[in-house]
C-alpha cells in the first residue's frame, strides 16, 4: 500500500464513517427527541452502526460491496437523510432522568474504567505489532471479513472449514471489519476496532446506572469484567464477544432510562432498545437469548393497552438488526438456525453434519453433573474471572437481591 493509497483509505474512512454518525444522529433524534448526553451517544452509536451494515447488507446481497460503491451510497443516504428526512423537535420525547453520583464515587469508577482501558489497550499494542494472532480471529473472524471486502458478496455462503457450521455464523462484526478493508485493501484497522467497542460498552454502562445515581457503579462493574482474563482475547483481535456485549448494553440503557421512574416504554425507545437488540443476535448466535429477553422486558414494560403493537414493533426492529442472517441460513439451509436439526419430535432442515470438535451435551447434563462443576466450572471462574471471581458472585446477588426489592 503506498502513501497516496493509505491517504485515499484514511480519507474514504473519514467520510464513511461521517455520514453514517449523521444519519445515525438523525435517527436517534427521531427516536427519541430531545435526549442529549450520554444516553443519546449511546443511541447514536447503535444507529450509526445499523447504517452501515444495513448499507453494506444491501450492496452485498447483489455483489456489489465494494470500496467505492460502498462510501458513494453512504454519503447519498446521508445526503438523503439531511433532504427528506423530517426534523424531530428538541421536546417531545421522553424526558431522561439524572440522579447526580457522588463526586468521590465518580472518581473511583472513573478511574477503574481507566485502568480497564490501559490493560485493554496494551493487548492492542500487541497485536499492533505482531498483527492478529488468536485461534478464531484467523480461523474465521478474519477470514470472513476479507471475504466480504475481497468478494464483494455478503448473501452468499463463505466455506472456510467445515468444523461447527462456521459458515452460518451471524457476521455483524466481521462486516465491519471488511469495512476497514475495503478502505485499505488489507486488515491494518482490525486490531484498534475492539478498543472501540470496549469504550462504547463503558458509555453504556456508565448510562445504565445514570438514572438512580450508580453510573459509577455499573461503570465500574462492567469494566472490571472486561479487563478480566475472560476478555482479554479480545484486545487486539477481531473476535466478537464485546461486540455483542456493548449491544447488549446499549438496549438495557436505553430501556432502563427511559423506563426510569417506573413509567411505561414508549414506542421510540422500544424500537431503539430492539435494534441494539438484534444487533447483539446478528452478531452472535449466543446473544439470541439475551435479547429475546430484552425483548420480552422491553414489552412488559411498554403500554398495557398496546402491548400486541409493541410486540410487532419489538420483532420488527429486532429482526432488522439482527435478521439478515438467519435470513440467509434459512435460503441456503432451509434453517435460520442450522445447528439445530430437531426440536423433539420433530426434524428441522439443515446440513447432515455432525457439529464435531466436542462431545455433545445438553446444558441441564451439566448443571447436575458434579464432576463438571467441580472439575470445570469453578476452576474455570478463577481462570476466566481471577481469584476474586467469587467476590464478584455474591455483589451480583446482592445487587439482584437489591433490585428485586425496590421499585424500579
Amino acid at each position: 500500500m503506498s502513501f497516496p493509497e493509505y491517504l485515499a483509505g484514511c480519507l474514504g474512512l473519514a467520510l464513511g464513517a461521517a455520514a453514517f454518525l449523521y444519519i445515525g444522529m438523525r435517527i436517534c433524534q427521531l427516536l427519541v427527541p430531545g435526549w442529549r448526553g450520554p444516553v443519546a451517544w449511546t443511541g447514536i452509536a447503535v444507529c450509526a452502526t445499523l447504517a452501515a451494515l444495513v448499507t453494506a447488507e444491501l450492496l452485498g446481497s447483489f455483489g456489489l460491496y465494494r470500496g467505492w460503491v460502498f462510501l458513494a451510497l453512504a454519503v447519498l443516504a446521508a445526503l438523503a437523510v439531511w433532504c427528506w428526512l423530517p426534523e424531530s423537535g428538541k421536546e417531545g420525547g421522553v424526558e431522561l432522568v439524572h440522579m447526580p453520583a457522588s463526586l468521590w464515587m465518580t472518581w473511583i469508577g472513573l478511574a477503574v474504567a481507566a485502568i480497564a482501558i490501559a490493560v485493554f489497550a496494551v493487548g492492542v499494542r500487541v497485536k499492533l505489532g505482531t498483527g492478529m494472532t488468536g485461534f478464531d480471529s484467523t480461523w474465521y473472524h478474519g477470514p470472513f471479513a476479507a471475504g466480504f471486502a475481497d468478494s464483494g458478496h455478503t448473501f452468499q455462503l463463505h466455506q472456510l472449514a467445515p468444523q461447527f457450521l462456521t459458515w452460518f455464523y451471524p457476521q455483524n462484526s466481521e462486516l465491519i471489519h471488511s469495512m476497514g478493508m475495503l478502505a485499505f485493501g488489507n486488515d491494518l484497522l482490525s486490531p484498534l476496532i475492539n478498543l472501540g467497542w470496549m469504550v462504547a460498552c463503558l458509555l453504556a454502562a456508565w448510562c445504565i446506572g445514570r438514572p438512580y445515581g450508580g453510573a459509577p457503579i455499573s461503570l465500574a462493574g462492567v469494566a472490571i469484567v472486561l479487563a478480566s482474563t475472560a476478555m482479554a482475547d479480545q484486545s487486539g483481535e477481531a473476535r466478537n464477544d464485546i461486540v455483542g456485549t456493548f449491544f447488549i448494553l446499549a438496549a438495557l440503557a436505553v430501556m432502563i432510562n427511559a423506563a426510569a421512574g417506573g413509567r411505561r416504554l414508549p414506542t421510540g425507545p422500544l424500537v431503539l432498545t430492539m435494534l441494539a437488540a438484534g444487533l447483539a443476535a446478528g452478531t452472535k448466535v449466543n446473544f439470541i437469548p439475551a435479547a429475546l429477553a430484552i425483548a420480552a422486558g422491553a414489552i412488559v414494560l411498554s403500554p398495557k393497552a398496546s402491548r400486541l403493537k409493541s410486540s410487532v414493533i419489538a420483532a420488527g426492529a429486532l429482526i432488522l438488526g439482527g435478521g439478515y442472517w438467519y435470513l440467509r441460513n434459512l435460503t441456503h439451509s432451509g434453517n435460520p438456525l442450522p445447528w439445530i436439526n430437531h426440536i423433539g419430535p420433530i426434524s428441522l432442515p439443515g446440513p447432515s453434519q455432525d457439529v464435531g470438535g466436542r462431545d455433545a451435551g445438553s446444558v441441564w447434563g451439566y448443571l447436575t453433573d458434579t464432576d463438571v462443576i467441580r472439575h470445570w466450572f469453578l476452576p474455570g471462574f478463577g481462570d476466566g474471572l481471577g481469584d476474586g471471581w467469587v467476590l464478584l458472585l455474591a455483589i451480583s446477588i446482592a445487587a439482584i437481591v437489591f433490585l428485586s426489592l425496590i421499585h424500579i
